[in-house]
């Protein structure tokens, strides 16, 4: 999704990013494509080069309009026996530009990163160099992540029916089309479901009972009444690639008090979280006051303990062409601003009740913030 508009950021060193665009999602930013095969990209404050096999140079020429000069390995002297080789491509291509030093990001390949050393350059790592530029979202990129956020909301819709529409058996577990109901078959229907919105979610947490008590268990277990069922969805569009991320979690059976006690404090906790969220404020001002909601209401964190216990993740993080990138509203979080994407997911996790999650994903709008895609928030089927 190449647009108009994209946010630059004056650049002080040369940008050097070398990958596919699945595992180096800002080269799918500034491209605008899906490219299987490895490219490189130089970025400096004035402009951008990209180098691509010569039968994709017509379709990246087209999608960047311009932003990019793109250039073939055979332009830049590359000879055919290292028409592979993307160290050469690097070599030749900041040859070509006269630049001597560049940052790139700590995940290139170190073959590369030495070999660019050996030939004279200074290689400069940093993890800046890829995300941030990212962080504040075009209006096309938003609308991509609102069809993203409402295909996972219509999916946990979907989840919710499968849970509330299931019976009890004697022994307590959750039976469905009279089968027992497990993470494995409640994931089919949530992915059957991404499908018919051109939405893949290779991987989706539906932890239940004391699998839930572990934030990121995919769940493997039957699931039992009284018990929490936590269904994370984070599908990724098939076309333009962008993310939604939303949690919900479940009880099917009347809840323990101490299960309802602990949605009823992440259910406030969001609520705080939600209203502090706007251009201004820092995210880990907005997850201090977080942990001190649930430390007012009697919620002990304990991140030493075996598992770790209480509240032991940050509050939020940017959604993009990544699912975890820049801002963070966690420890350490900077500043938030108009058009970053978050997600706001406050959570407890007590290995003798299980885990209560309760995750949204929010646009920051000139004054507050704003759900890319409603979803209820009804958790107990009696």
């Amino acid at each position: 999704m190449r647009v108009k508009g994209m946010k630059t950021k004056k650049l002080t060193t040369p940008v050097l990013r070398v990958g596919d665009t699945a595992r180096a999602p800002d080269l799918r930013y500034w491209t605008g494509l899906s490219i299987p095969d490895p490219i490189v990209m130089v970025r400096r404050a004035a402009d951008g080069h990209v180098v691509v096999p010569e039968m994709e140079r017509n379709r990246v020429e087209a999608a960047v309009g311009g932003s990019l000069r793109v250039w073939t390995p055979e332009e830049l002297g590359v000879r055919k026996g290292g028409r592979r080789d993307r160290t050469e491509w690097c070599r030749r291509l900041l040859r070509r530009l006269d630049i001597g030093r560049v940052v790139t990001t700590p995940d290139t390949a170190a073959g590369i990163v030495r070999a660019l050393v050996r030939a004279g350059f200074r290689v400069d790592l940093s993890e800046r160099a890829a995300a941030c530029e990212r962080a504040c979202k075009t209006e096309a990129e938003l609308r991509g992540l609102r069809e993203s956020q409402r295909a996972a909301a219509d999916a946990m819709r979907r989840a919710a029916f499968i849970i509330a529409d299931s019976a009890i058996d004697r022994s307590g577990r959750l039976v469905h089309e009279k089968r027992m109901l497990t993470p494995a078959r409640l994931r089919r229907a949530i992915r059957t479901v991404l499908l018919d919105h051109d939405c893949l979610a290779p991987e989706v947490i539906a932890a239940g009972g004391a699998e839930s008590a572990d934030p990121h268990h995919p769940g493997e277990a039957e699931y039992r009444a009284g018990t929490p069922i936590v269904v994370d969805i984070f599908p990724r569009h098939a076309g333009h690639g962008y993310c939604g991320d939303l949690t919900r979690t479940f009880c099917r059976g009347p809840a323990p008090r101490a299960l309802r006690d602990m949605v009823r404090a992440v259910r406030a906790a969001q609520r705080e979280a939600l209203s502090m969220v706007c251009p201004g404020v820092r995210g880990d001002e907005v997850h201090r006051r977080v942990c001190a909601l649930f430390r007012e209401r009697g919620y002990v964190t304990d991140v030493r303990s075996r598992p770790p216990s209480g509240f032991i993740h940050g509050t939020g993080h940017g959604v993009g062409l990544e699912i975890h990138e820049a801002p963070r509203i966690a420890p350490g979080g900077g500043v938030l601003e108009e058009g970053h994407v978050v997600t706001i997911e406050p959570g407890l996790y007590y290995p003798g009740t299980g885990g209560v999650r309760i995750e949204d994903t929010v646009e920051i709008t000139r004054d507050g913030n704003r759900l890319l895609a409603p979803c209820s928030r009804r958790w107990e089927f009696r």
